[in-house]
């Protein structure tokens, strides 16, 4: 129906997210990595204990707005 306005994802794991970063991709939909980008990975880097913080909206502007939210939960 459209309703959804973004997604904030704290402490995904690399494997969680992988099919859903492809389809938005495919979406063109915006993402914004809150700390460690996948895309900078180093083959045999072990991922078991690493999180994917992330934003996921249809649009950058969306995502600027869900920012403060998410950056929230990256303090410890």
């Amino acid at each position: 129906m459209g309703q959804t306005f973004g997604a904030i994802e704290s402490t995904p794991k690399i494997w969680d997210i992988a099919a859903a970063w492809l389809l938005l991709e495919e979406l063109n939909c915006s993402i914004e990595w809150l700390e460690k980008d996948p895309l900078n990975l180093v083959s045999g880097e072990d991922l078991s204990d690493v999180n994917f913080p992330l934003i996921a909206c249809r649009t950058s502007e969306k995502v600027e707005i869900l920012k403060p939210w998410g950056n929230l939960l990256l303090e410890k």
